[in-house]
């Protein structure tokens, strides 16, 4: 279908699609919901919250499990990676705790076993989480609308909070970790991008542009493709990361429920879950390279490989999926399993 009309396929026609695409190779197992994915900055490691409650980090060449740890059922999970990739933070809905788990290979012992390395807990419920892109801080929202900084290795405080007045719900690092940008979105259509100077610790800009309901951000890592990518029902807009001028809106196929950019800031991908869809662009055109439709669920993760010529996506039917964007063809599948330890 094109852009706008609605997808008339079911089941059926994506497991035939399926079936009479070319992989290169592809692990099934038995299925299991997948209910988030994150990709690691080194673009080697995916994270993967799996049902009934796992948090799996597998390797993103063969996709095999390298590791796992029962980390109990939330549907609201977030993950945050370090920028070295040796760290993955969850949290889930409600809880006032933040995990950090190891995912050194070197230090795993079996793949039973995720290390703990530490935990932070937080008088409120925590409501968003991330990791600065250059340095060793790890930044935590509550829902009393505190920013707090923390050292990832030994969860001490840093100093340098944030009192942000409202209640955040996603968290974006700039790429020289100078600017932390947050977003308050609320059930009544009223969403701002508040960006807080960090040395200074102060707010320098507040963005609301074209979107009356932004659901997600990503800011790219790299400083000279600087771009600032929000979600929202209507489409995506993108930023510039540095005057922070809008730059264009792109239409999508569904609702955004999620964004990831290339390291370089080339390319732009937005999950649509309710469309079973993943859409692609070229930040520089707003072109659209690609729209995946290849999960018979919504979909749930995704993010980019070998520098934004490969895709990882899964969807809540069970189905993890690598694909060559220049086919939008997977080449690689497994299926989701519990493997009772």
């Amino acid at each position: 279908p094109a852009v706008g009309e609605n997808d008339r396929r079911g089941f059926e026609w994506y497991y035939w699609w399926r079936a009479s695409h070319f992989e290169v190779s592809s692990i099934d197992q038995v299925g299991t919901p997948f209910m988030r994915l994150l990709v690691a900055p080194n673009q080697k490691l995916i994270a993967v919250h799996s049902w009934p409650g796992r948090l799996e980090i597998r390797n993103v060449d063969s996709l095999e499990l390298i590791a796992y740890e029962t980390i109990g059922i939330n549907f609201g999970l977030r993950m945050a990676f370090s920028a070295d990739s040796e760290l993955v933070a969850t949290t889930g809905t409600g809880q006032t705790k933040v995990k950090l788990w190891n995912t050194n290979e070197a230090t795993l012992k079996s793949t039973e076993d995720v290390i703990a390395a530490s935990s932070i807990a937080r008088p409120h419920p925590i409501s968003a989480i991330a990791f600065s892109t250059t340095e060793s801080r790890f930044a935590i929202a509550d829902k009393s609308g505190q920013i707090t900084f923390w050292n990832p290795q030994t969860g001490d405080a840093i100093d340098g909070s944030l009192n942000c007045r409202l209640p955040i719900t996603a968290m974006a690092f700039s790429p020289d970790g100078a600017q932390l940008a947050a977003l308050h979105s609320s059930s009544k259509q009223d969403s701002r991008i508040l960006i807080y100077d960090l040395a200074e610790g102060r707010l320098i800009k507040t963005l609301r542009g074209r979107q009356r309901h932004i659901t997600c951000i990503a800011w790219s890592r790299s400083a000279s493709r600087n771009v600032l990518a929000t979600g929202s029902p209507e489409g995506v807009c993108l930023w510039n990361g540095e005057t922070f001028d809008d730059l264009n809106t792109m239409a999508t196929v569904g609702p955004v429920s999620a964004l990831a950019v290339t390291p370089d800031g080339s390319r732009l991908a937005a999950d649509m879950a309710v469309r079973h869809a993943v859409q692609i662009w070229e930040t520089d055109s707003s072109d659209v390279v690609t729209i995946i439709r290849g999960h018979d669920r919504p979909v749930v993760g995704s993010g980019f490989l070998d520098q934004g010529a490969e895709y990882v996506s899964c969807g809540s039917e069970g189905v993890l999926s690598k694909w060559d964007l220049d086919q939008a063809q997977p080449f690689e599948i497994i299926a989701s399993a519990f493997e009772a330890g």
